[in-house]
């Protein structure tokens, strides 16, 4: 794939920087917390679907790496329990009226 993965109205590549800002920042601030750049962003996307049981070339088509070995060594990180619980209670505070977040109970390999 090549070209923008997000446009604006005018068909451009979107700004993401801009993003960040005056959407991302606001709503993160809002509920105490703090943008750590969209390689986290990534990288925290990439964790959660390879914890979804989601297989790891789809997880390469949707950061639309060329190789799934980048995706594996710099984005797919294995978490401990207590990390995925942090974050699926996180889901619930900031996430209250949206649709159940409803994945598996994440079971690590031993």
């Amino acid at each position: 794939m090549t070209g923008p993965m997000f446009i604006n109205a005018k068909g451009q590549a979107l700004d993401l920087n801009n993003l960040a800002n005056r959407v991302i920042g606001p709503i993160l601030d809002e509920h105490g917390m703090q943008w750590h750049g969209y390689h986290a962003c990534r990288r925290g996307l990439a964790t959660r679907l390879h914890d979804q049981k989601v297989d790891d070339l789809t997880v390469r088509d949707v950061l639309r790496h060329g190789d799934v070995k980048t995706t594996i060594r710099s984005y797919i990180k294995v978490l401990p329990q207590a990390v995925i619980d942090a974050v699926n209670r996180q889901h619930d505070d900031l996430c209250t009226g949206c649709a159940p977040f409803a994945p598996e109970k994440v079971i690590l390999p031993n």
